[in-house]
């Protein structure tokens, strides 16, 4: 992404993997385990581990639980709520890719998440300068896709309250 007039720097995010669906059990409950990979790493949550869940909230704590007894992805890969759904979110550099395998049909519905799906990282030219992270006018920019060139525009009211590279780079990776 370029910025117009200004002297553009590269921020990459890590990969971010959003569930296609919310999770089965509104209150984040398991049927059964669920053993599947991320990244090749197996992840196991336990039934009881489940069991006195109240939301999708509790059922990413399940999750980050069993990343981090993992030992590979501690560190590395995290789970959150966003909306009811759960999210996958890997750190830069180690999470250049994140991708989700061995899901069964009843596993893939209790996460909300599909078997087999993937996320690259993304980047992001931003400012450098800290006084662009608030834009005064609409600023146009060039968003190219595999060699592809898109026009769009910053709009100044949705940067007023930017305080970060990440306040300015994290709404245009979202979509």
């Amino acid at each position: 992404m370029n910025f117009a007039g200004s002297d553009p720097e590269e921020l990459t995010a890590g990969a971010e993997l959003r569930g296609g669906a919310a999770p089965l059990d509104p209150f984040g409950r398991l049927a059964e385990p669920v053993q599947f990979r991320i990244n090749g790493h197996e992840i196991t949550i336990e039934t009881s581990a489940a069991t006195k869940n109240k939301g999708v909230g509790d059922l990413v704590i399940d999750l980050n639980d069993a990343i981090e007894a993992n030992g590979d992805l501690d560190g590395k890969v995290f789970a959150l709520n966003e909306g009811g759904r759960v999210v996958l979110r890997a750190f830069e550099p180690a999470g250049r890719h994140i991708e989700v395998s061995e899901l069964s049909d009843s596993e893939s519905a209790a996460l909300g998440l599909a078997n087999g799906s993937s996320a690259d990282a993304s980047s992001c030219a931003v400012p450098r300068s800290r006084q662009c992270l608030r834009r005064f006018d609409d600023t146009p920019f060039t968003l190219t896709i595999n060699g592809t060139d898109y026009a769009g525009s910053l709009l100044r009211d949705n940067t007023i309250l930017n305080r970060s590279l990440y306040d300015l780079a994290a709404p245009q990776q979202r979509h």
